[in-house]
């Protein structure tokens, strides 16, 4: 039934999708991977704004949600096929302005409006009242074309090409976004700057990387999918450290640093285990009435992100009261069946604001009117 409800909305047609890949070269199981991580998105921001206690399953999904969405982004980013210059890097990234930055100014500057809040305090706050998200990205990719071009420019082979982009995710993902170090630099003034800037954000840099790197060595990424040993040994680890997060282990000496293991790790485990899942059932992705839903909704990812904070903004307190009783199965399961509703909710708008591709354009960053 939600499947059926996303496919029409979304109007896409069996003609448009053969085998695994769509129209505009887009592939069938990436979208729908794509469209599984905005689904998560928005589970994990029902649990949020509803207030309701974390239970195991959340838990699990927190680990993965984010970083998922993060390195779909770079899988999609990376283009063997582009030659960077000056003015192509220009050209490029003033239309991800034009795609990204000014269709999420004017959904925030939306939605402080409607909803009534402070201007100054939501722009400082990191979280940007959820918006948070399409700035970073931005933000990678004008950083990633800038590696590009400069790579491109000082002829560095392929091994140089992997060492400089390892040091720059090392940099921008580690260092850069760790809040201590400033602090001890510049005290806890420079916290508002650190907010304001978004630089703890940067720690999701390592998985648009991590992205890019398996379109770019996919041939590597699928035998290891592909190897029964190499899984399964991904599969027990993500279960033991899984294990570990939610249980925890006892305080002090070296299972302190085994717990802190496994908290980075943890995400990587998930990515490679989900990745793989869709992968070998790209032709259910890309045949089933469930596939299309989420190819649709994996093309139209920046518009759900943009729009479902505002149905999201209403009191949905009955959840915390209900959530206190509800086994946490249970409660997951309300969550996505209300993240699926909400999507849908989003197509319905966004076909809305297609009526005028002026305001596609603007509102969720349409290149051009789609049919």
């Amino acid at each position: 039934m939600a499947a059926a409800i996303l496919a029409a909305c979304g109007e896409r047609t069996d003609e448009m999708m053969e085998n695994s890949v769509i129209k505009q070269g887009r592939i069938a199981w990436i979208d729908a991977l794509r469209g599984f991580a905005m689904w998560l998105v928005v589970i994990m921001h029902v649990q949020f704004f509803s207030g309701s206690q974390s239970t195991v399953y959340n838990t699990l999904i927190a680990w993965m949600f984010m970083p998922l969405f993060f390195f779909v982004s770079g899988l999609v980013m990376y283009n063997p096929n582009r030659q960077w210059t000056a003015h192509s890097v220009v050209t490029y990234l003033w239309k991800k302005v034009q795609q990204i930055l000014v269709p999420t100014v004017i959904m925030f500057l939306l939605a402080i409006w409607i909803l009534g809040y402070n201007l100054v305090e939501a722009s400082l706050h990191p979280m940007k009242f959820g918006y948070w998200f399409t700035i970073t990205l931005f933000g990678f990719i004008a950083l990633y074309v800038l590696f590009e071009w400069l790579m491109q420019v000082v002829k560095v082979g392929n091994r140089g090409w992997l060492v400089c982009l390892v040091v720059l995710t090392a940099v921008f993902s580690w260092l850069l976004s760790r809040h201590g170090l400033y602090t001890r630099m510049f005290g806890d003034g420079a916290m508002v700057w650190f907010d304001a800037l978004q630089i703890g954000k940067w720690s999701y840099f390592q998985f648009f990387v991590l992205g890019i790197l398996v379109r770019k060595y996919k041939d590597v990424f699928l035998r290891l999918l592909s190897n029964k040993y190499a899984m399964g040994i991904v599969i027990v680890a993500y279960v033991l450290m899984a294990v570990v997060n939610v249980k925890g282990l006892p305080s002090g000496g070296i299972q302190r640093y085994w717990a802190a293991v496994c908290v980075r790790l943890l995400p990587y485990a998930s990515i490679c285990i989900v990745t793989a899942l869709f992968y070998s059932m790209r032709q259910f992705w890309s045949d089933s009435r469930t596939g299309k839903a989420l190819q649709v909704v994996g093309s139209n990812t920046l518009g759900i992100y943009l729009i479902h904070y505002f149905f999201l903004a209403g009191n949905w307190s009955f959840l915390r009261t209900i959530s206190t009783n509800t086994p946490p199965a249970l409660l997951l399961i309300i969550f996505a069946l209300l993240a699926v509703v909400i999507i849908a909710c989003c197509m319905v708008v966004i076909r809305v604001i297609r009526l005028s591709p002026f305001l596609a354009k603007y509102m969720i960053g349409d290149k051009e009117k789609r049919v």
